[in-house]
Order: C-alpha cells, then sequence, then structure tokens
C-alpha cells in the first residue's frame, strides 16, 4: 500500500531540503530568506514559494517567552522551537544562534543541538553577549582568538556536511571596518561557509568588505538604497530585511482579540480570516486523513 503521506510532508532533515541554502552561496542573486517562528508559519511561508526561512533569536524569544531579544532563552527553547518548525515544513532553516550560548564549549553543544533539530544554517556571533553587568547597554565584541575558537568549535561539531555554517560579526557597528574585515578574513581562514555582516550603512564600507574576502555574505537589513541588484554584485547571497511578517501577524492578532472583547461577536469583524479550507491545507489535513483511513479502521476485519 502507497504511504498516506506525500513526499511534501516530510521533515526537512535531509540532503535534498538542506540544499537550498547551500544553492543559495553559489547562486548569482540575493535571496530573501521568509521570517518563520513556527510550524504554521513555515508552511504558509513555503507553500508561497520560499525555500529558505530564517528563525532569528529575537522572534523566538518573543514566541517562546513572550521577552525581550536580551538572551534569557535557553539553547532547550530554541531548539525545541527549531524541531518544531522542521518537523512540520520542508522550508531550509537559517538559525540565528547568537553567540552560542556561552564559550567555545558551548557553541559545540549548540551546534549539535541545532543540526539534531533539523537546522541545515546556523550563525555564530562575536557579540559578548549577554550582556555584562554595568555595560549599560553598550555592545563589546568578545577577543579575536575566542572568536575564531567559536568558528572552529562550530565547524568541529557539525555532522551533516551540508550544515552550513555562519561566521557573523556585529563589529561594524562596534568597532568599525578595519576591524571588521580583519574578524571576517579570520572566520574565512577558519573554513566557516559564508561571512555574516550587520550594520552594513552605505555600499562602500560593503565593497570593502567583498574586496578583501572571498566567502558567500549574508547580511541583515541595510539601507534602501542597496536594493537586491546592487547586493548581488558585492556577492551578498543572502540578505534578512527585518521581521514584518512577524509583526503584521502580531498586530493583527492583536486587532482580532480586541474586536472580538470590544463586540462579543465575530460577526462585524474587519479583519478578514483564513478560510477552512486554507486552514486544512496549513494544517495537512489532507495528510491526515488520509493516515486516518490508512490506520484508524479496520480495513482487514480483524
Amino acid at each position: 500500500m502507497t504511504s498516506p503521506r506525500s513526499a511534501s510532508e516530510h521533515p526537512a532533515h535531509d540532503t535534498q531540503q538542506a540544499c537550498a541554502i547551500r544553492e543559495a552561496l553559489t547562486d548569482s542573486i540575493c535571496h530573501t530568506p521568509a521570517t518563520v517562528f513556527d510550524a504554521v508559519s513555515a508552511r504558509i511561508a513555503t507553500e508561497v514559494g520560499f525555500r529558505t526561512g530564517i528563525l532569528a533569536g529575537s522572534i523566538a524569544s518573543h514566541v517562546q517567552l513572550a521577552a525581550p531579544d536580551w538572551i534569557v532563552l535557553t539553547l532547550s527553547e530554541l531548539a525545541q522551537c527549531v524541531r518544531t518548525i522542521c518537523r512540520a515544513s520542508p522550508i531550509s532553516l537559517v538559525v540565528d544562534a547568537d553567540h552560542g550560548f556561552g564559550n567555545p564549549l558551548n557553541v559545540v553543544r549548540t551546534v549539535e543541538e541545532l543540526e539534531h533539530a533539523g537546522a541545515q544554517g546556523i550563525t555564530i556571533e562575536d557579540t559578548a553577549l549577554p550582556a555584562a553587568f554595568g555595560s549599560h547597554g553598550k555592545e563589546f565584541l568578545i577577543s579575536r582568538a575566542e572568536a575564531k575558537a567559536k568558528m572552529r568549535a562550530a565547524l568541529h561539531a557539525r555532522a551533516k556536511p551540508q550544515t552550513v555554517i555562519v561566521g557573523r560579526t556585529s563589529c561594524l557597528r562596534i568597532e568599525g571596518l578595519e576591524e571588521t574585515i580583519y574578524r571576517l578574513q579570520s572566520f574565512e581562514q577558519c573554513g566557516v561557509d559564508a561571512l555574516m555582516v550587520i550594520g552594513l550603512q552605505d555600499e562602500s564600507q560593503l565593497a570593502a568588505i567583498a574586496r578583501a574576502t572571498e566567502l558567500p555574505l549574508f547580511c541583515g537589513p541595510v539601507p534602501a538604497s542597496l536594493d537586491a541588484e546592487r547586493l548581488a554584485a558585492h556577492r551578498v547571497r543572502w540578505r534578512i530585511t527585518g521581521h514584518h511578517a512577524y509583526a503584521i501577524a502580531m498586530q493583527a492578532l492583536h486587532q482580532a482579540y480586541a474586536e472580538l472583547h470590544k463586540r462579543g461577536s465575530t460577526a462585524d469583524y474587519t479583519l478578514v480570516p483564513a478560510s477552512a479550507t486554507d486552514l486544512q491545507r496549513w494544517m495537512r489535513g489532507e495528510s491526515f486523513a488520509h493516515m486516518q483511513q490508512a490506520f484508524m479502521q479496520d480495513s482487514q476485519g480483524e
């Protein structure tokens, strides 16, 4: 008997799905991932055409704890969020692992846990996190030596060759361009698969970084003048534009609750809800119906 679960319903933990991120690294264009935060958001993103997604540390902290991005989320909580997304969706997920939850040994554990949960890309950064007592909101970097040790640790921990390890730095907004280039070059020498820069202000900074390095580049939000075509010309293969879809979804939820609380009825909602058909599709209703028929009935007369 044919399996009641279609190929599209299988978890995204295999090599074929993981290739979406690696393909982006070797492409000639700049890709934009979807911000995803749970199983359903990942399935919707996949349905509209996204092959790669990003789970930001800030968003994971929001949805898991309703807390700000102050590094109060634990590794196990982040891994569970990743597992929930990857179990239900074939999207190729890059996970913002912040500082790796501690020293280089903690980075080993972080990569092991996130890879096991289904992450196909993991970013490790060189920011000193969590904020030190008395820092008054000022950002600091870990030492050059520790930053390199974290990259080596991440690569050591990687069990699947298709997993993409990204060396990330916030140095540009903390210590400037020269130190940023030094750190990115050192990450490159460690053997990471891609480099990620946060805090780009103009094209001249990006051009200098692209000239000084060889690996594919990732970046966070950039000025509007740096469109996808200009980014691609400087070897940026993956950019995060912000987490607007998540913010829109939260605002819609707030409005829906507010209207229901005010009116006590959904008759006059100004928001248009998803149809029952859409909900069934996003929740894999057809697949579960097939499984119910296959496994929940006494078809053999026993």
